[in-house]
């Protein structure tokens, strides 16, 4: 773990990554999510918009939402593309109710798998947690790996 000056603070950004058995992520960082170090540019954002391109895919599941949110249609849409759907969900708690972990919101019926994508999409799992897998996993506690840029909460 390291805390960046470059870490996107406030910006909500979605990053991608693929389990141990290759299937896929999408994770929304509420602007203060742990975020991969390769992602980020030297300006502090991605280098292109994930999201986007996660939403360009073509509907291959049924989504299953987890958790009550807002506005549950981003990650309804992006479970629908075949992606396990994660969010930072401490950015609405206090210090001690925080889990300090992404969280599940949405997951697909039928997963993608990383293997499947057009080489020109490969970018939407080049982050690989092999300590995971998404289809079991309610929570992805990513503070403590290394390769990770935390947003600095004292400052």
């Amino acid at each position: 773990m390291s805390i960046s000056d470059n870490y996107p603070a406030g910006v909500d950004l979605v990053w991608a990554a693929r389990d141990k058995y290759g299937r896929l992520a999408a994770l929304v960082t509420a602007g203060e999510g742990p975020v991969p170090k390769e992602i980020i540019g030297d300006d502090g954002l991605p280098d292109c918009d994930l999201e986007a391109e996660i939403l360009r895919l073509p509907v291959a599941s049924k989504a299953l939402l987890h958790v009550q949110v807002p506005r549950p249609d981003d990650f309804i849409a992006m479970a629908e593309r075949g992606f396990f759907v994660y969010d930072w969900r401490d950015v609405n708690r206090t210090a001690t109710e925080a889990s300090n972990c992404y969280e599940l919101v949405a997951s697909p019926t039928q997963a993608v798998s990383w293997s499947f994508l057009d080489v020109s999409l490969s970018r939407l799992g080049a982050v690989q947690l092999v300590e995971y897998d998404f289809s079991n996993a309610k929570k992805l506690c990513l503070k403590s790996i290394r390769g990770f840029v935390v947003l600095d909460v004292e400052e």
